[in-house]
This record gives C-alpha cells, sequence and structure tokens, in this order.
C-alpha cells in the first residue's frame, strides 16, 4: 500500500455483513465535504441494514467516514486504499463494534 499524503490511514479489515443490500458511491476527484455528503445521501434512500461502499481520493475522508459513521449511528465495516482510491463500507444502522482498548467507549 502506498499512501500519498502526510496523514496516516488507518485500515480496518472486513466485517462479514448476513443481510442487507449492497450500494456503490463514487466520489472520486470530490474534496471534503463532497463524499460525506454523497455517502449522506445514499445513506437516507437505503434501508436498515444495507451496505454502502464509498470510493474517494480525498485522503481528509478516511478520518471523516470514521467519525461521521460513529457520531450517525451507523458502522463503518471496512476502510482501505489501492493505487490511491479510498475504499470505505458503511452499513446503515448498524452499531459500532467495540473496541477491546476502549472497553469504556
Amino acid at each position: 500500500m502506498t499512501i500519498n499524503s502526510r496523514e496516516e490511514i488507518k485500515e480496518i479489515p472486513p466485517v462479514a455483513v448476513t443481510s442487507g443490500s449492497e450500494f456503490s458511491v463514487d466520489a472520486c476527484g470530490l474534496q471534503c465535504p463532497g463524499p460525506i455528503l454523497k455517502l449522506y445521501n445514499k445513506i437516507k434512500e437505503v434501508n436498515e441494514g444495507d451496505v454502502v461502499k464509498v470510493q474517494a481520493t480525498d485522503f481528509g475522508f478516511t478520518s471523516d467516514v470514521e467519525a461521521w459513521a460513529n457520531s450517525t449511528g451507523n458502522r463503518l465495516l471496512s476502510l482501505d486504499t489501492v493505487n490511491g482510491v479510498i475504499e470505505a463500507r458503511i452499513q446503515k444502522g448498524a452499531p459500532k463494534l467495540p473496541n477491546p482498548a476502549k472497553p469504556w467507549a
């Protein structure tokens, strides 16, 4: 993996999803807040349990998507970067996974 940004990207390994459909959003070329707004609009359209896959090229999206998912009651299932494209998978209405390093969170 190559990162061309000063911001460190934390990859989140994929989580298996048992139900729901998967939808895609292409936010490549958009700068903040574009990718989050496209994700927000798509999440409003889908059903609880569905997964939205977002592809973006704005490296700020990596920290934004995790914070957005945590604050909106959705779950960030995976976060990865391949050839400069960030791909995040978010499940609508799914509680976040417990963090063993922060059991109080």
